[in-house]
């Protein structure tokens, strides 16, 4: 079965080692594959937490540009909140044990 990703929102990090850097980049190619692709930029630690919790339920997937801490935030908010919506992990920090982690 595919997963039809229509509307998606971008949780982008500036702060990480490469967030500000790629988030043109990352919005211009998911907005060239869906209907609507938001961006929203993290601002403090715990903010992408707030953003994936207030606005997630709203969108077909959640794609995260940073580090892995932004990751883990918006992994956790949307399990915390039981939204069961796909996450894509944008690698944009310096370790991404993450991003590794999943191959």
């Amino acid at each position: 079965m595919a997963l039809l990703i229509r509307k998606a929102m971008l949780i982008a990090n500036p702060a990480s080692r490469r967030g500000k850097r790629l988030a043109g980049r990352a919005r211009t190619a998911l907005a060239s594959r869906l209907d609507e692709c938001d961006v929203l930029l993290t601002q403090h630690p715990g903010h992408a937490a707030e953003l994936a919790s207030a606005h997630g339920g709203g969108y077909d997937a959640v794609f995260v540009l940073g580090g892995d801490g932004t990751v883990m935030e918006v992994a956790g908010a949307l399990a915390e909140h039981r939204m069961a919506i796909p996450i894509g992990v944008l690698a944009g920090g310096t370790g991404n044990l993450v991003a590794r982690a999943l191959g």
